[in-house]
């Protein structure tokens, strides 16, 4: 009986195709008829008998193409009907249960009835979340309702208990036209708002489709990684980071939730509240306002260093936060930073302080500074320390030689987001895992290659004099050294930088069309100058992710693979591949200057 009543199986299954390859295929079949696929084309429906026109089978071998079935899906609607009578029996005769034992006390069965309603009616939900969503993704809704229900608690109820208990509460709500009343209520409503708005842009950020994420992804990594040729070769390499970042490939389709913890943003949010109401400090009872105008002093900052430097603080995270949600990469460990930072630049206004001026409204301007560029107070304080125990001559020990500030194009933002996934100067940032950087940030991957580029010939011209600035004597020395003496690194990157070559490979493409012929004006300067460019050269090829970067700048992300049309085009295709790969060869070396 339940085999005739089971639904007989498909006599033409529907097929799902995708292009597991950069390149765009063109798979041949029966009476010169061409099957093509654009370059990573995914989720092509064709009937299985329209496929086998076609010879695709080592295209499929190859790892070239895949080829699945077509899995029918229930939609939410039909699930919940299926799992409706059987719930709904089970309610009915616990609802009839109930009221049985209630029905002697009306003030129980009332209370039973509405328990009983709200308790369906969210489990119902909940059910209805699973079957449309899955678990997983409905355990995530749930935890972030939950989430954000926390930090709305804090960013109200903390400053609202403040001012009320502080105030006078009572007396200043029963005193309805009061000015006071006014000017507190409107202190309250801005601090919830300060307080509330970097943790709001999270969730109210919407989020890009994790499968778009991983998209985009894979077709960057072709273009960036040489040794990467399908889609297989992609998740064999990266397949346990795109998992971490965008979940498993079956769930990235629809998904816009990444599993993560938002205790930060919660940590984040009571933070600057406690850095608001400290700003305002919204706590003398006998506060006495008589004219309207005077309401904007209730708005001026308490004028102490912390203060000050809490303020730069908040305006570097909401610039950092709003920026971030630009780019689609507002996450909760941002959050972190942005508790760390506040905590910090307290600290350092806390040290500050105890120089002379601290307190003064340049000392306090100093401090707001400080707040945004707290690499700035540092170097401040050691400078200060160093001429203390020192000389004012060896003030520069506390520079930054390799500080991310001496590349093109990268403003304190990027800096700060780069720190986030340690890389805090220029030999990090060229020896970081530059596929990490890829899938933990949204920096566009132009623009991190670029600072990849310049900091690996950064590395290798930095100067001898960089850190260090030379006394009297020296400088006396080095006005009577020979000219071949003069040319050191810092000369030559500054010399390369006027010609244009601002990157490594822009130093390799100089030096292979000049055929190592320097420009006339580093002949006349040095004699030594040939020797440095030339090791340089050298010692260049064999950098980390030059090689990366390379391919990067001689490929396109879309490559043309046309198949041949006769019926020896499947045996045949190792051939063009060959051919293929040796012209591309032939073409790199010539653009290098190695035929």
């Amino acid at each position: 009986m339940s085999s005739e009543l089971s639904t007989p199986p498909d006599p033409d299954p529907v097929k799902i195709l995708s292009n597991l390859t950069p390149r765009r295929l063109r798979i041949p079949g029966n009476a010169e008829s061409v099957l093509e696929f654009a370059p990573l084309e995914k989720n092509r429906e064709m009937k299985e008998s329209d496929l086998q026109a076609f010879k695709y089978r080592n295209f499929e071998l190859r790892n070239q193409i895949k080829v699945k079935d077509k899995e029918e899906k229930k939609d939410a609607g039909s699930k919940f009907a299926e799992v409706l009578p059987g719930a709904g029996t089970v309610i009915f005769f616990v609802f009839i249960m109930g009221h049985a034992f209630t029905k002697e006390n009306p003030t129980a069965n009332f209370w039973f009835w509405i328990i009983g309603v709200v308790v369906t009616a969210i489990v119902g939900l909940g059910i209805l979340l699973v079957l449309s969503f899955g678990s997983m993704v409905a355990r995530r809704l749930v935890a972030q309702s939950l989430s954000l229900v926390l930090i709305l608690g804090f960013g109200i109820a903390l400053p609202g208990l403040v001012i009320f208990n502080f105030n006078g509460g009572r007396e200043l709500i029963a005193n309805k036209t009061s000015l006071v009343l006014l000017g507190r209520a409107l202190q309250l409503v801005f601090i919830v708002a300060a307080s509330l708005l970097p943790a709001l842009l999270y969730f109210l950020f919407d989020r890009q489709q994790l499968g778009t994420l991983r998209d985009r992804f894979e077709q960057q990594i072709f273009r960036l990684d040489p040794n990467v040729e399908t889609l297989v070769d992609v998740n064999a390499k990266y397949g346990r980071q795109l998992s971490e970042v965008y979940g498993s490939e079956s769930e990235t389709g629809q998904g816009r939730l990444i599993r993560t913890t938002r205790w930060p943003i919660v940590m984040a949010t009571v933070v600057i509240t406690l850095g608001w109401l400290l700003v305002f400090l919204p706590t003398d009872r006998t506060l006495v306002i008589n004219q309207a105008s005077d309401l904007s002093k209730l708005f001026l900052p308490q004028p102490t260093g912390a203060n000050f430097a809490f303020l730069g603080a908040y305006f570097f995270a909401l610039n950092t936060s709003l920026l971030r949600y630009t780019r689609a990469d507002l996450k909760p460990k941002a959050y972190s930073s942005i508790t760390v930072r506040i905590f910090l630049v307290m600290i350092l206004a806390w040290v500050i302080g105890s120089f002379p001026y601290g307190g003064s409204p340049y000392g306090l301007v100093a401090v707001f500074l400080v707040g945004i560029f707290p690499e700035s107070g540092m170097t401040l304080i050691r400078e200060y320390v160093t001429a203390k125990s020192l000389s004012w001559k060896s003030t520069s020990l506390a520079k930054e030689e390799y500080a991310l500030t001496n590349l093109q194009d990268i403003d304190v933002y990027d800096r700060a987001r780069l720190a986030d996934e340690g890389v805090t100067n220029i030999e990090g940032l060229a020896h970081h895992d530059l596929v990490d950087l890829m899938l933990e940030t949204r920096i566009p991957v132009p623009r991190l290659v670029d600072w990849v580029d310049q900091a690996i010939l950064y590395l290798h011209l930095v100067a001898e004099d960089d850190g260090d600035v030379p006394d009297a004597e020296e400088q006396k020395k080095e006005a009577k050294a020979p000219a071949s003496h003069k040319v050191r690194s810092g000369v030559l990157r500054q010399c390369l930088r006027e010609y244009g070559v601002r990157t490594a490979t822009d130093f390799i493409v100089a030096w292979n069309k000049g055929n190592g012929n320097l420009p006339k004006t580093l002949h006349e300067n040095a004699k030594d100058s040939f020797n440095r460019l030339q090791v340089l050269f050298d010692i260049i090829q064999d950098d980390e992710w030059l090689n990366y970067i390379q391919h990067w700048r001689e490929h396109s992300t879309v490559e043309e693979d046309p198949a041949p049309k006769d019926k020896k085009s499947e045996t045949s295709e190792d051939a063009v591949d060959k051919a293929t790969v040796a012209v591309i060869s032939v073409a790199s070396q010539g653009s290098n200057g190695q035929e």
